[in-house]
């Protein structure tokens, strides 16, 4: 019988109501230029004239590729955690993904194992950033140019304030603002360009593409709506979310699959739109009026649940790094099974399939090697409710109740 709810859900949706009802408005209407407000987003972060503002992350991904033209066949050196979409474009592109394995403790991927993946059919290298963790991509800019290959920073998971621009050191860098990311505008991709030919052939084919109706994101936050009150709202969590547990309804299956922000497709065509007026306005209206350093102070909080859980034994992944914004928190355990049975009975929101980042499997051979610690990282992988709207009050209840709880059991 549980006793006590830890009324916050380890995924959040980042939007207050007011910033939600502008959306709306926003997307229901809206007089503004589309040219201009892309002007103005893409002048928030560079003065260069080099961003282009997409739908998503995957259209801008898949028209990087397009425009990238690789010959079929050629290989992708990637890390080896992302989402399964994004190897799912690769593969439509005719490209093999080959996952470098990361370290978990600071969740890098290691420049002497990229190299090691590297071979004569290798014409591209994706780095991504992963649960808000950045690092200095100095080696591995040093190994693309010596092998002459383009560099993909993928920070889909790393916005921390506009003067956030990626690695200047990276051909490009990709921000997402789904509706699960820091400053979510429900949708909404900003890629820096710093090949000035690519530039001009990515913008060439993105000018081709459709305008995406503005229904089509006013129904996306509407339906964004429902998964705020499921997550953020401690009213929920204090009352429906006990009674859904007790009676063994897995209702965040149903919230998982509400933040979804495509529909399943067997085809690239889904992502070829341009972004609708009403979601450029409300991008540029939210980064515009995002305080970097109240988003970077809220991590401090954060951060002091992560000493608790290290300090007690419990496994963070990134916890060596100096710079981390996590957006969602990951621990490992010993047994996620158990782990997530007694965390949950003890109130506490712990969850497995709450993110659709996995594993990159490498490609069927042995000439390929295993991505040894990341497949033990997902195997006893859970999230925890861990984010910069729970008060430290909570972050420091829930870490050290999750420390009692995770201890080793005693052996006979």
């Amino acid at each position: 019988m549980l006793r006590k709810v830890y009324p916050y859900a380890c995924l959040n949706i980042d939007i207050t109501w007011s910033q939600w009802f502008k959306a709306l408005r926003k997307a229901i209407y809206t007089t503004e230029n589309r040219a201009e407000l892309s002007r103005k987003i893409s002048g928030l972060f560079s003065n260069q004239d080099n961003v282009i503002v997409t739908v998503c992350i995957r259209t801008a991904f898949d028209l990087y590729l397009s425009a990238l033209d690789l010959p079929k066949g050629s290989e992708v050196v990637i890390t080896s955690i992302n989402i399964p979409e994004m190897t799912r474009i690769l593969r439509k592109h005719c490209l093999i993904p080959v996952p470098v394995d990361i370290h978990v403790d600071s969740m890098i991927t290691p420049s002497d194992r990229l190299e090691k993946a590297i071979t004569a059919k290798t014409k591209l290298i994706i780095i991504a950033m992963l649960y808000g963790v950045t690092y200095d991509l100095t080696d591995i800019s040093n190994i693309a140019k010596k092998h002459n290959l383009p560099l993909f920073e993928d920070c889909s998971e790393c916005y921390s304030g506009n003067n956030f621009r990626g690695s200047p050191l990276a051909d490009v860098t990709v921000l997402s603002f789904g509706p699960i990311k820091t400053a979510t505008a429900f949708g909404g991709g900003v890629v820096i360009v710093r090949d000035s030919k690519l530039l001009g052939k990515m913008q060439a084919l993105h000018a081709s593409y459709q305008v995406q109706p503005n229904s089509v994101y006013l129904i996306k936050v509407l339906r964004y709506s429902l998964g705020k009150i499921a997550l953020n709202s401690t009213a929920f969590n204090y009352t429906a979310r006990l009674l859904l547990l007790q009676l063994n309804i897995e209702y965040k299956k149903f919230v998982v699959k509400l933040m979804r922000g495509f529909p399943p497709s067997t085809g690239l065509e889904i992502y070829h739109f341009q972004p609708c007026a009403g979601l450029l306005s409300f991008l540029y209206w939210r980064l515009e009026n995002v305080n970097e350093n109240d988003l970077i102070s809220s991590m401090k909080k954060v951060h002091v649940g992560t000493k608790i859980l290290t300090d007690g034994g419990v496994l963070v992944p990134g916890y060596k790094s100096d710079r981390k914004m996590f957006w969602l928190y990951p621990v490992i355990v010993d047994d996620a099974t158990k782990a997530y049975s007694k965390l949950n009975n003890a109130g506490i929101d712990a969850y497995r399939g709450i993110s659709q980042l996995n594993k990159i499997d490498p490609p069927v051979g042995s000439s390929y090697t295993p991505i040894e610690e990341t497949n033990k990282m997902f195997a006893n992988l859970l999230y925890f409710p861990l984010h910069k709207d729970v008060p430290e009050k909570y972050i420091r209840e829930i870490c050290m109740k999750a420390v009692e709880l995770l201890k080793p059991e005693p052996k006979l």
